[in-house]
This record gives structure tokens, C-alpha cells and sequence, in this order.
């Protein structure tokens, strides 16, 4: 996904004929990924945080919000499939009501759950409904390092 987002192609993540002919003319011109790689780790267990790592190196670790018991934020592997550097995010509340919440530095990774900047009194404990929700300036480095195919593994 993270090649064909750098060369022009839906990133998808599906082999088709149009990617393996990128891949091998990227190939025969010896044109590497010079990004580097991510990862992300959302980690539930009290207080939550999310770890950020670049070739092997921490760049960012930072408190975060994940969900709540009725909407929780699914373990597991996610490939991020789509980058947003705003949006308002629309759904319905466990009791019914209905929010449209601005959000920034959105990485969606798995269904409609993603990293984002969400303003919190406070991060490190269950209060989404399943996203990761950030701090702003955290959010903004975040967003930096969650190139599409960057795994986010989230356990506890």
C-alpha cells in the first residue's frame, strides 16, 4: 500500500497487473523505499498509550484514548488504508444520540476505527468509540508516520 501511495496507484493493497509492472520498473531502476519503516502499537492496558517506531527507533510515544467497554477498540493487526489530514466524523452514541465531531491527522486502520487528534480533558483510559484518540501535537507526528500500509497492532 505504502508503494503504491508513493508511486501514484490506488493504495488498495491489491496485487493487479498495473502494480506489478510499478514494481518491477521501480526494480530495474533501483528505486528502493527510502521512507523507511512503521509501526504502531496502541497498547489498552492502563494508562493507554500508543508507540510509534521508524526503522526501529521510537519517534513517538503518547498517551491515547481507546474505547469504551460497548464500543471497544478491536485487538488485533491493521494495515492503515486511508490518511486524512481532516474530517468530520458523524455516528451515533451508545445511547442513541448522534455526534459530528471535527477531527484532525486522521489514519483510518481498521474499519471505521482510526488514529486521531480528539480534544480530551484528558488521554490514557478508555473514552472513544474504538478509535485512538490522541492530543494535537501528538496527533500531528502520528499522522506523519502513518503512511498508508503502516501496520497498528492494538493489544491488552
Amino acid at each position: 500500500m505504502s508503494f503504491q501511495a508513493d508511486h501514484g496507484l490506488d493504495p488498495n493493497g491489491a496485487l493487479s497487473a498495473t502494480l506489478w509492472s510499478s514494481l518491477l520498473n521501480a526494480y530495474q531502476a533501483r528505486q528502493m523505499n527510502s521512507g523507511g519503516y512503521n509501526y504502531a502499537v496502541a497498547n489498552k492496558s492502563s494508562p493507554q498509550v500508543l508507540t510509534i517506531w521508524h526503522d526501529g527507533h521510537v519517534v513517538l510515544t503518547s498517551p491515547a484514548n481507546t474505547g469504551i467497554s460497548v464500543s471497544p477498540t478491536v485487538d488485533g493487526n491493521f494495515a492503515v488504508y486511508l490518511r486524512l489530514r481532516s474530517q468530520v466524523m458523524r455516528g451515533t452514541n451508545p445511547n442513541g444520540s448522534h455526534y459530528a465531531d471535527p477531527v484532525q491527522y486522521v489514519a483510518y486502520f481498521n474499519g471505521n476505527d482510526a488514529v486521531h487528534y480528539m480534544p480530551r480533558a484528558q488521554y490514557g483510559y478508555p473514552q472513544s468509540l474504538g478509535c485512538i484518540e490522541l492530543p494535537l501535537a501528538n496527533a500531528a507526528v502520528a499522522w506523519s508516520y502513518l503512511a498508508y500500509g503502516t501496520l497498528v497492532s492494538v493489544v491488552n
